[in-house]
């Protein structure tokens, strides 16, 4: 379903405070967009587009016609920035659907690795292979994962096209975000063994007892 925000009237009052032009708040302090013909227009701040906030600090995406949420630009110097919630941490838009959309580059983590978006179920889109169409992992410099992490906090596999979880050539395992390693799962849901050194099916150990999960 579309997503919406109702307004009673056009917003199209802005503030200005050191030259600078600043949203609108409703009685809660949430900052708005000025709407123009239907639609949300940012306000430019800087050498960039600003994004309004909630009472919290949170940043908002405005809505294009549609009701996808869009990223802003960068003035003069091309590209995109992400909305930031209260502790600074970027966040991906989402299109009508649900999904996280990417404009442009990846987020990154604080400590440099990729934060992949999320499809409308929670779990992270990898990217795909051109020529097989399944996903594939990013490798690390240091020959590590960068793992893509579902809305509860939990590595998870990249898939094959029919929908396989697969394990990556380093045999690298994914982690509940308790810490456990997990097994990769087929489509459906069944166990999928991480093959040894020589090829042979193999159990994961739990490392707080060194027995079989």
């Amino acid at each position: 379903m579309m997503r919406q925000r109702k307004y009673l009237k056009p917003i199209s009052s802005v503030f200005i405070r050191d030259g600078e032009p600043l949203y609108p708040k409703d009685k809660d302090q949430n900052e708005m967009y000025p709407v123009v013909n239907n639609k949300e227009t940012p306000l430019a701040q800087g050498y960039a587009y600003a994004y309004a906030k909630d009472a919290s600090g949170k940043g908002k995406y405005p809505l294009d016609t549609n009701g996808n949420e869009i990223a802003l630009s960068k003035i003069g110097v091309g590209g995109w920035h992400y909305a930031k919630d209260e502790n600074g941490n970027a966040f991906y838009p989402k299109n009508k659907s649900g999904e996280e959309i990417v404009f442009g580059d990846y987020i990154r983590n604080k400590d440099g690795t990729f934060k992949f978006p999320l499809n409308r179920e929670g779990d992270p889109k990898y990217d795909t292979d051109k020529h097989t169409n399944d996903q594939v992992y990013f490798i690390k410099a240091d020959g590590s994962v960068n793992w893509g992490v579902d809305k509860n906090g939990n590595q998870r596999y990249a898939k094959r096209v029919n929908g396989d979880e697969y394990y990556p050539e380093n045999r690298e395992l994914a982690c509940h975000h308790s810490g456990s390693p997990q097994y990769a799962r087929t489509s459906d849901g069944k166990v999928i063994f991480p093959l040894d050194v020589e090829l042979n099916e193999s159990y994961i150990r739990d490392d707080t007892n060194g027995v079989p999960m």
